[in-house]
């Protein structure tokens, strides 16, 4: 199955539940246990997350960088500039 086969409001749904369900745990597993810890240990708590998270999304993802081809989409931007006179 790939992404151009499931409608976009069942996608964007389904990253809306998991994005949802990945916070509640990073606040019950890592953030929870150090309210009334010192500032100290909170900052490290907070720091081991975040490399915990990013490391975490390299392994399921990869280090490289990733390219979306909206060529076959029906999204296309249109360019548009803004000059002084629209500012004012």
């Amino acid at each position: 199955m790939t992404a151009q086969s499931v409608p976009f409001p069942i996608i964007a749904l389904l990253g809306i539940m998991l994005s949802t369900l990945l916070g509640i745990s990073v606040e019950r597993i890592a953030y929870r246990p150090l309210r009334n810890a010192p500032r100290f240990a909170v900052i490290i708590g907070v720091l081991g997350m975040s490399i915990f998270l990013q490391n975490m999304a390299r392994i399921v993802w990869g280090a490289e960088s990733q390219t979306f081809d909206i060529g076959r989409s029906s999204f296309k931007p249109t360019p548009f500039g803004i000059n002084a006179a629209m500012i004012v």
